[in-house]
C-alpha cells in the first residue's frame, strides 16, 4: 500500500466511525490546506466524537486546541494526530459561550482548555482544575483574544 493510500484511509476510518455516531445535518467534512481532513460537528456531539476517536480508534495525540473570535460566534478546533494531521471543529456562541471537556477522555487536554478558557473566555464544563493558564494573577479585563470593544 501507498504512503498515499495508506493516509487516505486513516481519513476513510475516522470518517466512518464517526459517521454514525455524531455526523448530522450540521456537519461538514471539508479538505483544509495540505489536505489535511476537517469535521465540523456540533458542539453537543463533541464528547461523542473524542470517545470514539479514542476508543475505537486509538487516537490519543491531541495537538492543540485553537480557537478564533468570527464574531458573533466563536470557532475551537481540536487538532489530533493519526498518522496524519485532522482536526474537529465546534462553533459556539460569542455570549456565554460554554464547551464539555475532553480531559477525562484526552489527559493532554488539561492546558489547551485552560488556554482557550482564560483568552477566550469560553467555559469548560468539567474540567478538573479550570483557572487561566497564561493571563497575570488578577487579571481584570476581557479575555485578550475576544473581538469586544475598544482596545488602545
Amino acid at each position: 500500500m501507498s504512503d498515499t493510500s495508506r493516509l487516505n484511509a486513516t481519513y476513510d476510518r475516522i470518517v466512518c466511525a464517526l459517521a454514525g455516531l455524531c455526523l448530522s445535518a450540521e456537519t461538514r467534512i471539508k479538505s483544509a490546506p495540505g489536505d489535511e481532513l476537517v469535521i465540523r460537528l456540533p458542539v453537543e456531539n463533541l464528547r461523542a466524537a473524542v470517545a470514539v476517536l479514542v476508543n475505537q480508534l486509538g487516537v490519543t495525540h491531541l495537538t492543540t486546541i485553537t480557537g478564533e473570535d468570527l464574531t458573533p460566534e466563536l470557532t475551537l478546533k481540536y487538532h489530533f494526530w493519526q498518522e496524519r494531521g485532522f482536526t474537529l471543529e465546534v462553533e459556539l456562541p460569542g455570549e456565554a459561550p460554554v464547551v464539555a471537556t475532553i480531559v477525562d477522555l484526552v489527559p493532554g487536554a488539561a492546558l489547551y482548555e485552560r488556554e482557550v478558557y482564560g483568552m477566550f473566555g469560553i467555559a469548560v464544563e468539567g474540567h478538573p482544575d479550570l483557572q487561566p493558564l497564561l493571563l497575570p494573577d488578577g487579571w481584570e479585563g476581557p479575555p485578550p483574544l475576544r473581538k469586544e470593544g475598544d482596545r488602545d
